[in-house]
C-alpha cells in the first residue's frame, strides 16, 4: 500500500451525501480524483480562452452523441480509415513516451471516455466505447499491426478477432 498522510478536509453535504449513498469508500474516490488531475493536469485548463492543453496536445471534450452523430457521417470503411489515422497519432505519442502501444492505448481510451480496451490473447474488447465499432478497428489494426475481424459483441461492448497481420 503507498504511503498515506492523515488529513483533514471539509465537504458540501450534498457530495458527502452522494458518495455515501454510492457505498464510495472515501480513500479510492479521493485517490482516483488525484489521478485523475494528475494525469490530466487540470491546473491546464485555461477557462479564459477555452483551451486545455494534456502533454502537448489540445484535448476538446464533447460528449457521445455527437460524436456518433458526426462518425455516422462516414462510411463504415471512412470510419476504419479514420481508426488507422487515430492509431498512428496515439502509436507515435507512446513510442514519444517510451511506453508500450497497448498499454498507452488502454490508458488513453480510458482516460479519455472512450471505454475500457481489454486486450487477450487473440481478442481485444471496447466496454463502453464510445466510437464507432469500425474505427476502433482501424485504431486497433495500425497501433498493433494485426489484422482486425469485428466479432459479434452485445450492448455496449465490442468484440475483435485479432490476427497476426497477412502479406
Amino acid at each position: 500500500m503507498a504511503d498515506r498522510v492523515k488529513t483533514t478536509m471539509t465537504w458540501r453535504r450534498e457530495d458527502y451525501e452522494a458518495l455515501k449513498k454510492a457505498r464510495i469508500e472515501l480513500s479510492r474516490y479521493l485517490d482516483t480524483a488525484i489521478d485523475y488531475y494528475k494525469a490530466f493536469g487540470m491546473d491546464r485548463w485555461d477557462l479564459s480562452e477555452g483551451v486545455f492543453i494534456h502533454e502537448r496536445k489540445r484535448m476538446t471534450v464533447l460528449s457521445v452523441r455527437a460524436l456518433e452523430s458526426l462518425m455516422l457521417q462516414l462510411s463504415p470503411s471512412q470510419q476504419r480509415e479514420a481508426g488507422r489515422k487515430i492509431g498512428e497519432l496515439v502509436k507515435a505519442e507512446a513510442k514519444f513516451q517510451g511506453k508500450d502501444p497497448q498499454t498507452w492505448a488502454e490508458y488513453a481510451c480510458r482516460m479519455t471516455g472512450a471505454g475500457r480496451l481489454t486486450f487477450e490473447p487473440g481478442r481485444v474488447t471496447n466496454v463502453n466505447p464510445s466510437f464507432t465499432e469500425h474505427l476502433v478497428a482501424g485504431f486497433l489494426e495500425t497501433l498493433l499491426g494485426v489484422d482486425v475481424e469485428i466479432a459479434e459483441g452485445a450492448e455496449n461492448v465490442h468484440v475483435f478477432k485479432v490476427k497476426p497481420r497477412s502479406g
